[in-house]
């Protein structure tokens, strides 16, 4: 596949985790029936994992950047119960990130859902054995993480990534109505 239909294939399987994770909190409200794959927990993160928005080329379709800004809105006007154990995630995969490790997660797992807790910390655990093994090495063409750790070490939190998530969908929205695409 070229690099274009690469960028396009992990823009849809990413949509639809990130659609998964947000189906619980529809127009906002929380309904405990919806059993969906992804915790409403990994919201925050999911919605960190996407890059692909500024990139000058149109990845996600004119129908998906529609549906990342009501899920944007849907997430900001949730329970604060919701919002608060994803903000606990995100700044937990944050700490991990930044070399606090596994100790950083168990120190948050108070914190968190059971199953969000289950999926980070076996997601560090899976990086932890790649890297252990003889000549691994991890390279990543992009990390969300990377460069969210604020100017004068300010801690960045949902309303910031909200903020400029809000901002790069509405740059793809104008682009499209303008035909620059």
């Amino acid at each position: 596949m070229r690099p274009l239909e690469r960028k396009r294939e992990a823009a849809k399987a990413l949509m639809a985790i990130i659609e998964s994770a947000s189906d619980c909190i529809r127009g906002g409200l929380f309904d405990p029936e919806v059993e969906s794959a992804i915790p409403a927990d990994a919201l925050l993160i999911l919605l960190g994992e996407t890059p692909l928005l500024s990139t000058g080329q149109r990845i996600f379709s004119k129908a998906d950047t529609y549906t990342l800004l009501r899920i944007v809105e849907d997430f900001s006007t949730a329970p604060a119960r919701i919002r608060e154990r994803a903000e606990d995630l995100f700044q937990a995969s944050g700490s991990s990130y930044r070399g606090g490790g596994l100790e950083s997660l168990k120190k948050s797992r108070s914190d968190m859902s059971g199953s969000s807790y289950d999926m980070l910390a076996s997601s560090y655990m899976a990086l932890s054995q790649d890297k252990g093994k003889p000549g691994a090495q991890i390279a990543r063409g992009w990390d969300w993480r990377k460069g969210l750790d604020g100017a004068g070490g300010l801690s960045v939190g949902s309303k910031e990534v909200l903020a400029v998530l809000r901002l790069a969908l509405s740059q793809e929205i104008a682009k499209s109505m303008s035909g620059a695409y």
